[in-house]
């Protein structure tokens, strides 16, 4: 999220004044219509009259990128106002853009899993279990890092790594009325950086297949200074080593702030 440059210019005038938001989805996620809101806060409404000013403006679909499309969606959202007769020749402020929206995170790679990795016997192997570089994240805000993979016998160890490789706030995603600054609580301590663990997939292993920790019982895990592991085990059995899809889907809310300097002058 930015201000489109010179909406609004730096000088502004007694009358209309328009600001212009860009956006653009950066990760693979699909955006749908109305998943989050744009609020514009930090300078006088009695000096600049903005309608939705509280109420916000709700983001538009924007969908992200995939396997066949490099860039996700940007569009724009307008606000318009007037700005009333001032009673001092010039007013300084800063306008905060707030964006308040709820995002997935899906990261998909291979992993390889042994049943019986410390076997002596000479029977050829198709990979060995080695951890997993997940370089660059995901184009979310919160990324995928690093996926640690532990081989056993008859079990294999997952130390799943998250961290904010954004610029905001990750918060509980049932908690988005709260994002709002024009709200009388605000986000608290209990609500900011809560990711929800949605799944979890290791071949035919789902989330409440596996041993995950430390998720409370609504699979939410809280990240400490912006980082989290999530640590899973998957029973394997025995059989020959093969390799398989990982895949793991993370949902939150997310809290992002852009800054615009203006000087309002009487006309």
């Amino acid at each position: 999220m930015n201000f489109v440059p010179n909406i609004p210019p730096t000088r502004v005038y007694e009358g209309d004044i328009t600001v212009m938001i860009q956006l653009e989805n950066k990760g693979t996620y699909d955006l749908p219509e109305k998943q989050g809101t744009i609020y514009l806060s930090g300078f006088d409404d009695k000096i600049i009259n903005i309608k939705e000013v509280k109420t916000g403006m709700d983001l538009p679909k924007l969908d992200g990128r995939s396997l066949y499309r490099k860039q996700g969606d940007i569009e724009q959202q307008t606000f318009t106002g007037t700005i009333n007769k001032l009673t001092v020749e010039k007013y300084n402020t800063i306008i905060l853009a707030t964006n308040c929206y709820k995002y997935k995170t899906k990261a998909a790679s291979a992993a390889c899993i042994d049943p019986d990795p410390y076997t002596t016997a000479g029977q050829p192997k198709i990979c060995t279990p080695t951890n997993i570089a997940m370089s660059g994240g995901q184009g979310a805000p919160i990324g995928i890092t690093k996926i640690e993979v532990d081989p056993a016998k008859g079990k294999t160890r997952f130390a799943i790594h998250i961290k904010n490789i954004g610029t905001g706030t990750a918060y509980k995603d049932t908690e988005k009325n709260k994002c709002n600054p024009y709200s009388n609580t605000g986000l608290s301590f209990t609500d900011i950086n809560l990711i929800k663990v949605e799944e979890i997939e290791i071949s035919d292993k789902k989330l409440n297949d596996l041993e995950c920790k430390p998720l409370d019982n609504d699979k939410y895990l809280r990240l400490t200074n912006g980082e989290g592991t999530i640590y899973c085990t998957m029973n394997t059995g025995t059989g020959a080593a093969y390799i398989t899809p990982i895949s793991i889907t993370l949902s939150y809310g997310y809290r992002d702030t852009a800054t615009k300097q203006i000087e309002v002058r009487k006309t």
